[in-house]
């Protein structure tokens, strides 16, 4: 980011940096825009911080984004960029949109940088407020949106998002907005470069990330979905894979409010799937497997398409 004289000056001072903040992405890669940048130790904070990506197809919007490092190793630039990249990966892996502008050296060099940085003891803690996306004519709003990531030389790098009241519209599944969501994986330290490609970028077809989902929760009205298992992350949809196991509390309800709705096709999936899950009380589990766009349950495959 570049600072004026005067703003060196007031740094000079010991007072916080505070400016219009410039992307440190290409613009092949994103654009970006924000208001009230302030940097301050190990903390950067910005309001109306907005991303596009070339295409126009997508876009992310946050009221105010707030970036601090726990571990207290990373400052100035490297916070910035930090954020942009962590943004650019959400955006895409949100929309679906990719763009290859977010490939090539500067990119991988960055992330490269900021994975040693983690590795090394970095805690990237990082909050988009007001968050909202957009893609065509679906529109993704959450209240907040929650970034931290860990890890060490020699152990999974520990990554956890979570989104709060999350609403969706242009979809025609408002009924199932989710009002929490937290979604708790580790992957190989080594391989968050390749994630940030994939997400970002989308990757070579043969590139896959293998991930540990240990928690994924969604809370909707009374019911709670929550699973754990593990998943291959590619920027191929036909080539996601994942296995693992699923629990839902009061998943009745959840069909309910799909029927109600109208949502013939969800709320299909929804009544086989409670056909042949174990239930116990108001508990309903399942093996969940996802491969070639098919979910299965219990073995048995959703009419999800």
């Amino acid at each position: 980011m570049r600072i004026s004289s005067a703003l060196v000056v007031v740094l000079g001072l010991g007072a916080p940096a505070i400016a219009s903040a410039q992307s440190t992405l290409p613009s092949s890669c994103a654009q970006t825009t924000s208001a009230g940048a302030q940097h301050e130790g190990h903390h950067y904070g910005a309001a109306h911080y907005a991303m596009t990506l070339p295409d126009g197809k997508a876009s992310l919007d946050a009221a105010r984004v707030d970036l601090d490092d726990h571990g207290h190793m990373l400052d100035g630039d490297a916070l910035t960029q930090m954020l942009d990249i962590a943004s650019v990966s959400l955006l895409s892996a949100i929309s679906g949109h990719h763009t290859m502008g977010c490939h090539g050296p500067w990119f991988d060099r960055t992330a490269r940088s900021e994975g040693t940085s983690i590795v090394a003891g970095a805690r990237p803690d990082l909050t988009w407020r007001d968050l909202t996306v957009r893609s065509g004519p679906v529109t993704i709003h959450a209240a907040a949106a929650h970034l931290t990531l860990a890890g060490q030389d020699d152990a999974p790098l520990e990554l956890t998002l979570t989104f709060d009241h999350v609403t969706l519209s242009g979809t025609g599944a408002d009924v199932l907005n989710p009002d929490h969501l937290t979604l708790d994986v580790s992957i190989p330290s080594s391989a968050l470069v390749s994630l940030l490609q994939v997400t970002a970028g989308k990757g070579a077809p043969s590139q896959a990330i293998q991930a540990t989902v240990r928690d994924l929760t969604v809370v909707m009205g009374p019911t709670t979905l929550r699973g754990d298992g593990s998943t291959t992350l590619t920027g191929y949809p036909d080539t996601l894979s994942a296995a693992g196991h699923l629990s839902a509390q009061h998943f009745p309800d959840m069909i309910t409010r799909a029927q109600d709705a109208g949502l013939t096709r969800p709320a299909a999936a929804m009544v086989i799937a409670r056909l042949v899950g174990h239930r116990d009380g108001d508990m309903t589990r399942w093996t969940v497997g996802y491969t070639g766009g098919v979910l299965t349950v219990n073995n048995v495959p959703l009419p999800l398409r």
